[in-house]
């Protein structure tokens, strides 16, 4: 029993200690292809979280149809391209703190992103809570959700999951 319980330990250090090693600001450099999207959104009106699960499962296929992936350079500027190779709008800023990516555009200091990160032979796992993003969904005019929407409507979560793959270049 005691030998099963040091090689638990010794497992348990060894796991914890090969994640602190990660250099993730090193070793997020580079190109990253967006192969997945989903979406977890819940609000204390399950007929509006059915909806919104509708919703966003269209605009995660246009994301996916649209293509995409991101560069994140030396400097923390990330760089975001279009299925046509052309740059999305502007740069973001970024920083790597632990497995913790802190996102900001460079054109509008309210729209900030932290993400939990995880780097894994050659995939970037993103899981980005974004409560703003509620609020855009409801005022979406594509689909006039905010007519639907009681008044009373709560966020208890939104989360978006991102999964890229290592690509050699954004070209």
């Amino acid at each position: 029993m005691k030998q099963k319980i040091i090689i638990l330990l010794l497992l348990i250090g060894s796991t914890s200690c090969s994640s602190q090693t990660k250099d993730y600001p090193k070793e997020i450099l580079g190109c990253w292809k967006v192969i997945d999207t989903q979406y977890e959104i819940k609000s204390n009106y399950p007929h509006i979280d059915a909806i919104a699960d509708s919703i966003y499962a269209i605009k995660s296929k246009e994301r996916l149809e649209r293509g995409g992936w991101s560069k994140f350079l030396e400097g923390n500027v990330q760089q975001s391209f279009g299925k046509d190779d052309k740059q999305l709008g502007f740069d973001n800023y970024y920083r790597v703190d632990g497995e913790t990516l802190f996102a900001q555009s460079s054109i509008r200091d309210d729209d900030k992103q932290t993400s939990k990160m995880i780097i894994r032979n050659d995939t970037l796992f993103l899981e980005a809570s974004i409560p703003e993003a509620f609020d855009d969904f409801l005022l979406d005019l594509r689909f006039d959700i905010k007519q639907e929407a009681p008044d009373d409507i709560k966020l208890e979560k939104w989360i978006r999951y991102t999964t890229f793959i290592r690509v050699p270049d954004c070209d």
